[in-house]
């Protein structure tokens, strides 16, 4: 049986892309998704890289990919990357013009996930080095395209844009002005405590104030 020029070509392009994605770290499963190959054919690929490779061979991650975005965002450094990975993203429109249902299943495909190793390649020469892994990127990349819980969003208080809980109560900042906010009550708090100290020293018989402020008082409401 023949294969026509088409198929060849595309087999090998998703080949590519395959190794490609390995050499990123991803996971097994995700290179399975977009690309199309097995997972046996995938493990194989990786066995070869490494062989042929041993000095540049990726890390391979075990397990299952995390689902939820927020056990991946959790401290602003990560948000503030999430941003700038969102926005590269969109110069290399890997993003979707709108939101989609199910981006897990209708966004993996061989021309966006070229697409997605161009921007991390590129993210990768401006930010070295960088905090989320390959199969983070792809998860970041559904959320957003889903936009029902994530969204991208302006700083509160600044141009910046952030990765912002569309659930969330309180208004998106950015990390810097997460930091200016923590600086500002970091003296304030440290004024009250010393306060609460002089208060016990003085009156031997007064509760510890300055004890409890850091167990049970809100630094934002004290001084």
């Amino acid at each position: 049986m023949r294969l026509s020029n088409h198929h060849v070509s595309r087999d090998l392009r998703s080949v590519q892309l395959a190794l490609r994605m390995l050499s990123h770290e991803a996971r097994t499963h995700t290179v399975s998704l977009w690309t199309r190959i097995s997972s046996d054919r995938v493990r194989k690929l990786s066995i070869s890289q490494r062989r042929e490779k041993p000095q540049r061979a990726a890390r391979r991650y075990r397990g299952p990919s995390q689902t939820q975005l927020g056990t991946v965002l959790t401290s602003p450094s990560l948000r503030s990357e999430a941003a700038a990975i969102a926005y590269v993203c969109q110069m290399f429109e890997v993003m979707p013009a709108q939101p989609v249902e199910n981006a897990r299943a209708t966004l993996p495909s061989v021309p966006r996930g070229e697409q997605v190793c161009s921007a991390l390649e590129f993210f990768e020469a401006l930010v070295p080095p960088t905090q989320l892994t390959f199969d983070q990127w792809v998860l970041l990349l559904q959320s957003l395209a889903e936009a029902k819980e994530w969204g991208m969003a302006r700083c509160a208080r600044c141009p910046a844009l952030v990765v912002a809980d569309r659930l969330a109560l309180e208004r998106p900042l950015c990390d810097d002005c997460q930091q200016a906010d923590r600086a500002k009550k970091w003296p304030v708090a440290r004024k009250s405590g010393a306060q609460g100290t002089e208060l016990s020293k003085a009156s031997p018989s007064a509760p510890k104030s300055g004890a409890q402020l850091s167990l049970f008082d809100d630094p934002k409401k004290s001084g």
